[in-house]
This record gives C-alpha cells, sequence and structure tokens, in this order.
C-alpha cells in the first residue's frame, strides 16, 4: 500500500508543479490608427478574471507580445496596411527562450518600448468569470526590432543580399 502511495505521489506531483505555473497571456490585439514614424498603434483586449489583474505593465507585455508575434491582420483602419510579425517564425520563442524569458520578466525590458495612450482603458464584462480590459499602446517598433536584430532573433534586411 505504501508503494502505491509513494508511486501515485511521484507520478502526480509533476501535474500539481505544472497547473501552478502561470497561464499565458490570453489577449487580442488589433491596429489602433495611424501612428508616427517608426510606432505602431495597437488596441490591446486582454482577458482576465478580475479586472485588476489587468495592470499596466501585463497590457504592455501583451502589446509587444503581439508585436512581436502575432503581427496585425486589420485592413479595416484607414492608412494602415497589414503588419507581419517581428519574429517570422513560430518557433522563435522556443529557440530564443533565455532571450525571452529575460525581456519579457516582471519589469523587465519590454517596457521601455510601449507607453500607454492616457485614458483609454477601459473593463467589459464578458463572461461569468471573465473580463476583456483594452488600452490603446503605442510601440516603438523600430527600436524592438533593433534589439531583436542584436540577440540574432529577427535577421536584418542587409543579411542575405
Amino acid at each position: 500500500m505504501r508503494t502505491l502511495i509513494l508511486f501515485l505521489t511521484i507520478f502526480l506531483l509533476p501535474f500539481g508543479v505544472q497547473a501552478k505555473k502561470e497561464d499565458p497571456l490570453k489577449y487580442d490585439i488589433t491596429s489602433a490608427g495611424v501612428s508616427a514614424s517608426g510606432m505602431t498603434l495597437v488596441k490591446i483586449s486582454l482577458y482576465v478574471d478580475k479586472p485588476a489583474k489587468a495592470t499596466v505593465e501585463l497590457l504592455k507585455k501583451a502589446a509587444v507580445h503581439g508585436i512581436i508575434f502575432r503581427g496585425l491582420n486589420e485592413s479595416s483602419v484607414l492608412g494602415y496596411s497589414n503588419q507581419k510579425p517581428l519574429a517570422s517564425s513560430p518557433a522563435a520563442a522556443q529557440q530564443y527562450g533565455d532571450f525571452f524569458e529575460a525581456f519579457f520578466q516582471e519589469n523587465g525590458q519590454y517596457l521601455s518600448y510601449a507607453n500607454m495612450v492616457e485614458s483609454t482603458t477601459q473593463a467589459v464584462k464578458v463572461g461569468k468569470k471573465e473580463y476583456r480590459v483594452t488600452a490603446v499602446v503605442n510601440i516603438s517598433t523600430d527600436q524592438l526590432k533593433q534589439v531583436l536584430q542584436q540577440a540574432g532573433v529577427i535577421r536584418k534586411m542587409t543579411d542575405g543580399f
């Protein structure tokens, strides 16, 4: 009996530890219009169980993450064209995991590439225990691109010519 309990404890323990990890960001990202040269204005909608969990830092993190890994596929905004993700490979997050772990850590480097647009945050209840918190964020796309190029995550335009 002890052996069975020991076996179940050892077998089930990793699943309990894995369940305690933070959930990945759940968000939508769309264009919020035209911004200055080298900048991208985005509307980020973050889905959380309590509006207070959608901090400014988390909204900025989702916006920068979206620009890097999802891009923008919105053509309904006047004067706006689609923007591909900066990281062209979906495997870049795993391949450069150490870089992105440090980049997106709490109070990490990602914060210096995103600025909240004042008075644009709003929360709406969308489910029994889910809220959508939406804000407009201005991303320094050119500077972000330079950092990713220096880290080797994305190639420079001059590479390959």
